[in-house]
């Protein structure tokens, strides 16, 4: 049979050609051979596997195998009926790198990323020697730690110390066994250059006259070449600084008193060290005269009988600031009970008035009581 028509020929019967059939094209149905390729709109295999070039193969069963690659611009749908096809891991070679499960992706070896989104507050097993950087926070280039609630600071040498460091930073340099930290300007001694704590233990004299140039002598600890002296009223809150302070050594300074009034006693004595310490011993130098006492020491009373209630009593002072006066005992005998009547009285001595009072103690003999009021 000839074809003898240029462009197509329909042919409703089988074409069986023996030899060599050359065209640029064949069509049948949807069907279309092309010189580089099958195009079809479906492929029927009629009772046989049909090969498709090497190594791959249409099956009767309805799928295609292929041995090689397969190499496409785009698939299409959602495939959900894939099977074979292990999309929850990525690898390279045989090497897992990448593995998805319930909770999120295992990432085997190095994650490297331009950012990371969020607050990080989900975190979890981050190596402690891993470098930590955001754009407001501290970087940490050393070990970080807070394992068992120890913190394990940065660690290494002076030579190690951040070129550009900042202010707060801290580490323990192993050249010099201890803690440092940057104050904005140097590298210091944690320790060492921690502001300072002085303390005072007590001061001498405890009262003068009130006017100026008087030395008090304080003794205490962590004293500072430099720390300076203020009076501070108990009454009114005032600060008066000392006019001269003399370093003696790390437990004792010297203060010349400035002018004191006694409207502002008693003072409070304070000590300032350069750093910033300072401390404070409360209520501790009265500004004016002592009292005076305008009882005579000596015999206060004779002749007192034996469980008397005894009257009439009493001790008086002056002062000549006009102060309030408070009387009290130094000894333990007038007013104690520890040893009556042995020993001890068993009185009561008004702290307010001196006056004297009770009942005397019922001795088996004449006694004499030794005691001081102040």
């Amino acid at each position: 049979m000839a074809l003898t028509k240029a462009t197509e020929k329909v042919i409703s019967d089988n074409l069986k050609i023996s030899g060599i059939a050359t065209a640029t094209n064949f069509k049948t149905g949807s069907t279309n051979v092309h010189s580089t390729g099958v195009e079809a709109a479906g492929v029927n295999v009629l009772g046989a596997d049909t090969p498709i070039g090497s190594g791959s193969t249409i099956y009767d069963d309805g799928g295609a195998r292929f041995s090689g690659v397969v190499t496409a611009t785009a698939f299409h749908g959602d495939g959900a009926s894939l099977t074979g096809i292990d999309a929850s891991s990525l690898k390279s070679g045989s090497d897992i790198k990448a593995q998805a499960n319930s909770h999120g992706v295992v990432i085997t070896g190095v994650a490297t990323a331009t950012k990371f989104v969020g607050d990080g507050s989900g975190l979890i097993g981050v190596a402690s020697t891993d470098n930590i950087q955001t754009s407001t926070a501290a970087t940490f280039t050393s070990k970080v730690d807070i394992t068992d609630g120890v913190l394990e600071l940065p660690v290494g040498n002076t030579a190690a110390r951040s070129s550009i460091p900042s202010i707060g930073d801290f580490r323990y340099n192993n050249q010099t066994s201890q803690v440092e930290f940057y104050d904005g300007g140097q590298w210091k001694n944690i320790m060492v250059d921690a502001i300072s704590q002085p303390l005072i233990n007590n001061i001498s004299p405890t009262s003068f006259s009130g006017a100026a140039g008087t030395s008090i002598t304080i003794i205490g600890q962590n004293f500072v070449s430099g720390a300076n002296v203020h009076f501070v009223s108990s009454v009114n809150g005032s600060s008066t600084a000392a006019g001269s302070v003399s370093f003696g050594g790390v437990g004792i300074l010297t203060a010349v008193t400035p002018l004191l009034t006694t409207a502002g006693e008693p003072y409070g004595v304070k000590v300032t060290n350069p750093d910033g310490g300072q401390t404070l011993l409360e209520a501790s130098l009265d500004a004016g005269s002592s009292p005076t006492f305008t009882t005579p020491a000596g015999s206060l009373g004779s002749g007192i009988q034996k469980g008397s209630t005894i009257s009439g009593i009493a001790v008086t002072a002056t002062d000549p600031d006009g102060q309030t006066i408070t009387y009290s005992e130094v000894t333990s005998v007038l007013t104690s009970n520890s040893n009556t009547p042995a020993s001890t009285m068993n009185l009561s001595l008004n702290s307010s008035t001196g006056v004297i009072s009770g009942t005397a103690p019922n001795v088996s003999s004449d006694t004499t009581y030794n005691f001081t009021i102040r």
